[in-house]
């Protein structure tokens, strides 16, 4: 994503805006290449019994409404997503607002003035690698710093794989 982002710019500094739709209808092709020629299909269970695409979606919504825990996690992941695409929408008219007030000499700007959308998409996946990489060295000392207890006390913490014991927030 990093580095689709500065692709992005490249191609939209020597094509003009669609420079990077260009660019995707290209890498498009290229994956319907390796598609066509190197799938192998992964059919699943070796049941005589085919199931027509209908059957596949009533399966598929059967256990979506008998699993509570499905349901839930479905429920977040579409919240989730829902919020970061309300964001994608939102986010290039918002900056193109505030460029219009920004010196020319502004970091983020191509050479027309406008935002260097690419190079700021860039931006944001490479903050979310840092956060990532900092969360659990942060959890870490979060939980060491209000750790307050005496010896031999035994505190509710939370074992978190490949992180160790930290205090539930």
């Amino acid at each position: 994503a990093i580095g689709s982002g500065y692709i992005a710019h490249y191609l939209a500094s020597k094509f003009g805006p669609v420079g990077p739709f260009e660019g995707a209808v290209v890498c498009t092709g290229f994956a319907l290449l390796l598609v066509a020629f190197m799938w192998e299909e992964n059919y699943g269970s070796c049941s005589s019994k085919t199931l027509s695409f209908r059957g596949h979606m009533i399966g598929a919504f059967n256990t979506i409404v008998s699993d509570v825990k499905i349901s839930r996690i479905g429920l977040i992941q579409g919240l989730t997503e829902g919020t970061l695409q309300t964001f994608v929408f939102l986010w290039s008219p918002a900056l193109r607002n505030f460029s219009i007030n920004a010196p020319s000499n502004s970091i983020g700007l191509d050479d027309f003035g406008e935002p260097a959308y690419g190079l700021i998409f860039g931006a944001f996946m490479t903050c979310g690698v840092f956060g990532g990489l900092v969360s659990p060295l942060f959890r870490k000392s979060v939980t060491w710093l209000t750790s307050h207890h005496k010896k031999g006390e035994k505190e509710d913490l939370v074992e978190i794989e490949f992180e160790g014991e930290v205090r539930p927030a």
